[in-house]
């Protein structure tokens, strides 16, 4: 009876130890942008953190010692994405770019621009189309505003297009 309790007690010291077993986890930035992550439940100075966000720089990496049902995402929208390589490396790369064309309906010069910073502000003559690199246009939020006025005007995405109305 001793030994099958003996025994038990040591297969429970072994499961617990392997309950709160880490692995570094590697998030590399390949990308041209930095980004930020949330990391969650790695641990810290013999601490468990929960979540915790880090940017991490153009070109730089992150290790983190993970819990085996840690996660990371990417929370920053941007031009650049997150790519799970293993369990334990991470890369954030750049995002492709996806042509979309733009329509200034109006007779009045625009800059058309967009929240998040994903391509490049854009000023367009009135009536003037031009053709414009967006980067994850999936979470584009656009701004387009008459010069030199400065009133917001509508905006509507159909397909590839971008088309500006009063």
């Amino acid at each position: 009876m001793k030994k099958i309790a003996v025994l038990l007690l040591l297969v429970l010291t072994m499961a617990g130890c392997q309950m709160y077993k880490t692995k570094d986890t590697i998030i590399e930035n390949k990308s041209d942008y930095a980004a930020t992550v949330d990391a969650r439940n790695f641990k810290e100075d013999e601490k468990q953190i929960l979540s915790y966000k880090f940017t991490v720089d153009s070109g730089k990496s992150l290790s983190l010692p993970m819990y085996d049902n840690g996660d990371v995402s990417l929370v920053s929208i941007g031009r650049n994405y997150l790519n799970k390589v293993t369990d334990t490396h991470y890369e954030i790369l750049n995002a492709l770019p996806v042509s979309f064309t733009i329509y200034n309906t109006i007779d009045k010069k625009v800059i058309l621009s967009d929240i998040h910073s994903l391509f490049d502000a854009q000023t367009l003559n009135g009536k003037q189309t031009t053709s414009v690199q967006i980067f994850n246009p999936q979470k584009i939020q656009l701004l387009a505003v008459s010069v030199p006025d400065s009133i917001i005007l509508k905006v509507d995405i159909q397909d590839k297009k971008i088309i500006i109305k009063h």
